[in-house]
């Protein structure tokens, strides 16, 4: 995994929140948060800004601001567009 990778774990709660309804995603960008989880990308290194979007929105949605971590969340779909 890289220096900016991120767990199962951190998609979980991503996840969770967009479950909930306190974040917004197409079903395809929260199914790539998972598919790049711990490193697991069959031969794609992720980019650092991934990466560091994810963890910017789980460190987001563990201060209940979610208005953050949409922007995390939008700044990975970006990346994978």
């Amino acid at each position: 995994m890289d220096a900016f990778g991120y767990t199962t774990k951190q998609a979980k709660v991503v996840f969770k929140a967009w479950k909930q309804g306190k974040v917004e995603a197409d079903k395809q960008v929260i199914d790539k948060i998972f598919k790049l989880a711990d490193g697991k990308n069959h031969g794609v290194r992720i980019g650092t800004n991934m990466g560091i979007a994810v963890i910017s929105a789980v460190d987001a949605i563990f201060r209940n601001d979610y208005r953050t971590a949409q922007k995390g969340i939008d700044r990975f779909a970006f990346c994978i567009e």
